[in-house]
């Protein structure tokens, strides 16, 4: 169900919509099917977290998180309905805002489980005309999700950050 959309960037000359639904299925009922995947999953540490550019030394040998070394879970069989539904609003998404006139299709989707202190690094979705972010579970400490206008990214005005909640998805 649409719960808000959301221009961060009103004041600056660019649409930057984003769709905040929250989802009918049960997050904790989510969080569990995800659980016996984790063995498939890249683990990282904060020895190679910190090598990558962290800068948390005191936490080395801590799990940094986790994610999917592949790009597809959302077609696992037991994950089906939960893509039907983030589907359902993504064609939500594109009705309003006519991003695509063709039919589309979920290409790319992952789980990435990031341990208490991690931080994504800004980046791009290269060929991807929308972009989403489910948060089945969300712990106490996680960082909020952030987005960097893409025409002045070294304007520190240029960055915004979104307050997230648990079971909900957003869609940019």
């Amino acid at each position: 169900m649409l719960e808000r959309i959301i221009d961060l960037f009103e004041d600056f000359p660019i649409q930057s919509n984003i769709m905040d639904f929250k989802l009918s299925h049960d997050p904790e009922e989510i969080t569990k099917k995800l659980e016996p995947i984790q063995e498939e999953w890249v683990s990282v540490t904060w020895n190679e977290a910190y090598d990558m550019g962290n800068q948390d030394a005191s936490r080395k040998g801590e799990k940094f998180g986790v994610w999917t070394p592949w790009t597809e879970v959302l077609n696992r069989k037991e994950l089906l309905s939960l893509k039907e539904e983030i589907f359902n609003c993504v064609k939500e998404f594109n009705d309003k805002f006519k991003i695509c006139e063709e039919e589309f299709e979920i290409t790319n989707s992952w789980y990435n489980n990031m341990g208490i202190g991690a931080e994504g690094k800004f980046h791009v979705h290269e060929g991807s005309l929308i972009t989403g972010v489910y948060y089945p579970n969300l712990p106490e400490g996680a960082v909020p999700l952030s987005f960097m206008a893409p025409y002045d990214r070294f304007n520190e005005r240029a960055c915004r950050t979104l307050k997230i909640e648990e079971g909900h998805l957003y869609i940019f």
